[in-house]
């Protein structure tokens, strides 16, 4: 696994939109994480939905949260909302 702080990247705090300079930092470590064939995790994103939503667009394979079973909530209507 490739695991690196958000913080390094962004100080964004998942209530708004990402700054597109920190969006696009935060693409190219994906990117280039994802040449190594590992999974790539990020610790200390905001934990809040917005976020959970970036990790996922972004490419993450793990969301970090304190909060499993929100994020479980969260993940189970975006599955049911693409299956309707």
């Amino acid at each position: 696994m490739i695991s690196q702080s958000f913080r390094r990247y962004s100080g964004w705090r998942g209530d708004a939109p990402i700054a597109s300079d920190d969006q696009s930092q935060l693409a190219l470590f994906i990117k280039k994480a994802k040449t190594f064939k590992k999974p790539v995790r990020l610790w200390a994103v905001p934990d809040t939905p917005l976020a959970w939503k970036w990790s996922i667009e972004a490419g993450l394979d793990y969301i970090n949260t304190d909060q499993p079973k929100k994020v479980g909530e969260f993940l189970n209507t975006r599955i049911k909302k693409a299956t309707q």
